[in-house]
């Protein structure tokens, strides 16, 4: 899995230039970026190409020091708030190569940091940016569910791997099809 960061956000964590990605397939690779909103600061997380499926999760002096595993938390939390099942989570982390505990997604290894994946991805974290600009912090939580559904519940025109309107959970959901991972059913108690 790889997590490639922003320019900004590289210079707040003071990190070396991070190496080009090397993975191939789109569904692996994440760009991360720094937020100002509102009433507090954010880590937004969006998926390449394949889907623009998007995480946020609210950031503290503390989790910044682990903004990794928050980050990979947050899209396991973010695909949790959209319907999919814990079996298909682990099941994508899995397939993700990054090694979970056995209650939260934090990454023990098989985590990269990389470059942002290209222009168009990054001009697509621009855009969910401005959807969440004026959106209250949930301080409580440290997921951002309401955030997280906005984001993934808009109609997108089309991303590079799709070529008509859909919904980034729907089209998050079909990348995972097509890698053999199917979404199971989720029964609410």
């Amino acid at each position: 899995m790889e997590l490639g960061i922003t320019i900004p956000l590289q210079k707040f964590l003071k990190l070396k230039q991070p190496p080009y990605g090397t993975c191939p397939d789109p569904l692996f690779c994440w760009d991360v970026h720094r937020v100002k909103i509102a009433n507090g600061k954010v880590l937004m997380i969006v998926s390449n190409a394949s889907s623009y499926f998007a995480a946020v999760t609210r950031m503290t002096a503390a989790t910044w020091k682990r903004w990794e595993g928050e980050a990979v938390g947050a899209i396991a939390d973010s695909m949790a708030v959209s319907g999919f099942d814990e079996a298909t989570i682990r099941a994508y982390f899995d397939a993700a190569g990054a090694e979970a505990s056995e209650s939260l997604y934090r990454p023990t290894e098989g985590v990269e940091v990389t470059k942002t994946h290209g222009r168009v991805s990054v001009g697509h974290m621009n855009q969910s940016v401005d959807m969440i600009w004026f959106e209250n912090v949930d301080s409580q939580c440290s997921v951002q569910s309401d955030m997280c559904y906005l984001l993934n519940n808009k109609l997108i025109r089309n991303c590079s791997l799709r070529k008509s309107y859909i919904f980034p959970a729907e089209a998050f959901a079909e990348s995972l099809a097509e890698h053999g991972i199917l979404r199971g059913k989720v029964t609410l108690n």
